[in-house]
Formats: C-alpha cells, structure tokens, sequence
C-alpha cells in the first residue's frame, strides 16, 4: 500500500474534489460523486457523496500531514479495524482507494454526531440504553479482537439512519462507534501524543502510576463519555482533574445507580477499574432495573 500511495504522489499531487466531480475506485471500480465537503479535522476532509447503487455516503479523505508511511498507517488503521471488526454497532467502510494524491475511505452516512446531539436539548435517560448498549457492544467487538479505539468520544459516537426499503419515509435510528484513525493493536497502544487531550485516560498521563495502556483506556474513555451525556456535564477536564480522579468524583457525586457504574469505569487505576466493555454493559442493565 506504500508503494501506491507512494507512485500516485508523483503521478499527481494532492487535489481535493469538487461538487459534481466522479471519483473512481480502482479496485472495486465503483463511481462515487461528489457533494462537498461538511466537516474537517486535523487529519482530513469529510464530503458526501453518493455511489452508483444510489448508497447515500461520506468520503473522508486523509491531509498529506508528514510523512507518507504516517498517511499509510491512518488510512490502514481505519481499514483494517472495519474490516476485522463486523459489528452492527460500527461506521461501515465500503471502500477506500487512492486518487489524485489523497487516500479516500468511503463509509456509510450517518446523520449527525452524539456531540450535535447533546448541545441541543435531549433526554438523556430516553436515549442512554441504545447508546450504552451500542457503544460498549462495538467496544467488546474491537477488544476481543485485540484492538484499542483510542479516540472514544462524543464526535466519534455518530447516530445512524437506515431507511425503509419497502417505504422511504420511514427509518430506523442507532448509534454507530466510527474514526479508526488512532485504532491499534493492544500491543501497539502508547503513550505518543496523538490522544485527544478531552478524553485522556490516566495511565496515558503517568503508566507507572495507573498502570498499562491497553483497551481498559477505552473503558475509561467510556465512562467520561456516559457521564458527560448522563449527567448534562460540561465540565472540561484537563490533566490535573484526570490526575486527580476528579471525573470519578463527579460521577460518585450523582448518586444514582447508572453514575455508580460510571464511576467504577473512571476509576484513575486499571487494575481497579471495570475490566471489559461486556462487564459494563452486565452493570448497567443490571442497575437500568432499579431505575
């Protein structure tokens, strides 16, 4: 794949589309139109677009940010972890190709991010089971085929729509777990500065401390994500707050069931903290009950 990427780079620099531009992928040789672009982040550019099959879609297409094995390892990180993983609770990679210099990964659509969602006005005890229950089964997914997410949090938890074939009004929801850009093999999981700074766990901060980076800091991940969706919270927390356990202090603080199982995932210590993504889920339908 380094080699390709490596020859389309002097064949053709760099080009992002535009609206109304057919892209098409050399291995499958499926045409993909082009919608412009809705979002960006530090690693690419997201478009809509729409396949041959009428599959409304997104092309994210990765920046040429340093060194082109680094592109290599974002775009190949996101593939294979879809590829491996095949839950129902996963953004689906339909394809991915290079043209014009850019590595393209065509995903299914989703209509907004968990993030969109919460700065609206929601309910949070309405849609915290699907969530739950999606999120920590995509997790258990990845984890037992040794793979750590690394990026758990509300931009990367996305709501889905599939349409009705039989009526195209109607439509069901679920959430989806999707950006496999910082995905690893367990044993590949580090300290190197590509965690998000929201969202860090702390034995990323300190492994001698808290212990070894595995897929428990997805759990811990998680955990801050359900408690800033369950309990409205806004709070940002920085490295003294992980530091000090103060998320699982606010979690420990609401007093509920469901925040107590929060807790117990925002443990600081590994060891001490819930262990897999299917012991939390066991914990929370058992506390939903007493709800």
């Amino acid at each position: 794949m380094h080699r390709q990427i490596a020859d389309h780079h002097k064949a053709h620099p760099f080009t992002l589309p535009k609206i109304g531009d057919v892209i098409i992928s050399e291995g499958t040789g499926i045409a993909y139109t082009m919608y412009g672009p809705f979002n960006e982040g530090g690693f690419g550019q997201i478009f809509y677009c729409e396949d041959e099959w009428g599959h409304e879609l997104v092309a994210k297409i990765l920046k040429p940010v340093g060194p082109i094995e680094e592109m290599e390892e974002r775009a190949e990180s996101e593939v294979i972890a879809n590829a491996i993983v095949r839950s129902p609770h996963i953004v689906h990679v339909h394809d991915a190709f290079v043209f014009h210099g850019a590595y393209y990964i065509i995903s299914e659509r989703c209509v907004l991010s968990l993030r969109e969602l919460m700065l609206g006005e929601y309910n949070p005890t309405i849609a915290f089971t699907p969530l739950c229950k999606a999120m920590l089964h995509a997790l258990h997914y990845m984890h037992t085929r040794r793979l750590v997410h690394s990026d758990v949090h509300e931009g990367n938890v996305l709501i889905h729509s599939k349409p009705d074939a039989f009526n195209r009004n109607a439509a069901v929801y679920d959430f989806k777990l999707g950006d496999f850009g910082q995905t690893r093999a367990v044993e590949n999981a580090s300290s190197r500065p590509t965690w998000n700074l929201s969202c860090i766990p702390p034995e990323v901060l300190d492994s001698k401390e808290f212990g070894p980076i595995d897929h428990r800091s997805d759990i811990y991940q998680a955990g801050l994500l359900l408690l800033r969706f369950y309990t409205k919270c806004t709070e940002q927390f920085d490295e003294v707050d992980i530091h000090a356990g103060k998320p699982r202090e606010i979690a420990e603080g609401a007093g509920s069931p469901i925040t107590s199982v929060i807790a117990k995932m925002l443990r600081r210590h590994v060891n001490h903290r819930t262990q897999t993504a299917l012991e939390a889920w066991r914990e929370f339908d058992a506390a939903m009950k007493f709800q």
